[in-house]
């Protein structure tokens, strides 16, 4: 009786510390995800569209990233929001285009937050 409670306990132990490095990946892509669509939010309020970009491309991997270990629609919405933004200042010198850009990147960065 005790050696199948001890085994039942050696192998709850075993599968939580097998999941924890996969947790721990996703919260990594997440924390990731949530800086660089915060230095994207500050390079848009400067008003620079490639810096903007360059951030935001980096932020949709890692919430890609994050979405593939631990699906959440906070993520979709967020990956969406961060996508428009990109669209939006790509190849542009328009300081209103970029405004729009840093919007749904703040809007993104809320989801993406909520997340945790």
């Amino acid at each position: 009786m005790i050696s199948r409670r001890l085994t039942a306990a050696a192998l709850g132990l075993a599968l939580a510390l097998a999941a924890a490095p996969q947790l721990g990946w996703a919260s990594d892509h997440l924390k990731q995800a949530i800086w660089e669509t915060k230095e994207a939010i500050a390079a848009g309020n400067h008003g620079q569209a490639a810096s903007f970009v360059e951030h935001s491309v980096e932020a949709v991997h890692h919430a890609h990233a994050a979405q593939a270990q631990h699906p959440s629609d906070h993520l979709k919405k967020g990956i969406a929001h961060l996508k428009k933004g990109i669209k939006l200042a790509k190849r542009t010198s328009s300081i209103h285009r970029v405004e729009k850009a840093t919007a749904h990147a703040e809007t993104a960065l809320s989801h993406l937050e909520a997340v945790r």
